[in-house]
């Protein structure tokens, strides 16, 4: 199981012929596939923190809401009363 060479020659254009895969190149192939997913994990991070921030700042602007809904509530009974 693996790839086959004509594969990894036509999708990479590395190697010396398409019947054999160097060692090499296939090492280099890895290296680069690492460093992508490096720099999707890095900006996925990035996304959550970003993401963190915005709800965190959407809970206190939902509790100052419910702060001011709630001086509302009372006033409005207040005001029934009278």
């Amino acid at each position: 199981m693996g790839p086959m060479a004509q594969d990894f020659k036509g999708a990479f254009g590395l190697g010396d012929d398409d019947k054999t895969i160097n060692t090499l190149a296939a090492d280099g192939v890895v290296v680069a596939a690492v460093q992508g997913l490096h720099a999707i994990g890095s900006a996925e991070t990035s996304e959550i923190a970003s993401h963190a921030d915005e709800i965190a700042l959407l809970e206190q602007s939902s509790d100052r809401s419910g702060d001011r809904l709630r001086d509302l509530e009372l006033r409005l009974r207040a005001l029934e009363e009278l």
